[in-house]
């Protein structure tokens, strides 16, 4: 996928989450996203369609990412998204949009075209909420991204913490 590990995305991010914090007024947003329903895409098609659907969903993710945004693979079918100088409600409109391109998007492997969609789970920095680290920050995104699971999949939702 050319992406960040989770291991390098959260040093990373660590370096962001304290600027933001040392800087007043500096939003810090961040998007976790799931691929719905990826196991039954390698069950179903076999692990190369499954690897073929992650580099899309990377190469969508990379190219609506501006150049100090930092994108990377969270686990298996997990993505993550760290958006600096980014406040909650543009965070969520950035992860709708996402969240349509990949709809939208059409993959073709071993001769069948296959169309993902994915849930999306979007917060931001509030250090009057008990958000005192970028672990506190990806498990609120991740909060909101089991909400839009259980909400249906396909979806975007933002963190009400």
């Amino acid at each position: 996928t050319h992406l960040s590990n989770r291991r390098a995305f959260i040093e990373r991010s660590e370096f962001e989450f304290q600027r933001a914090m040392r800087t007043p007024g500096s939003p810090l947003s961040c998007i976790m996203l799931d691929i719905d329903h990826f196991k039954h895409i390698n069950d179903t098609h076999g692990h190369p369609a499954g690897d073929a659907v992650l580099v899309q969903i990377a190469r969508i993710l990379m190219d609506g990412a501006r150049p100090y945004d930092e994108v990377g693979r969270y686990g298996g079918e997990e993505f993550v998204i760290l958006l600096p100088a980014t406040p909650l409600d543009q965070a969520g409109r950035v992860a709708e949009r996402l969240r349509s391109q990949i709809e939208a998007g059409r993959i073709n492997t071993n001769g069948t075209t296959l169309q993902v969609t994915a849930s999306l789970g979007v917060a931001a920095c509030h250090p009057a909420k008990d958000t005192n680290s970028i672990n506190d920050l990806l498990q609120a995104a991740d909060t909101a991204l089991y909400q839009a699971k259980r909400g249906g999949r396909n979806r975007a939702v933002i963190a009400t913490r």
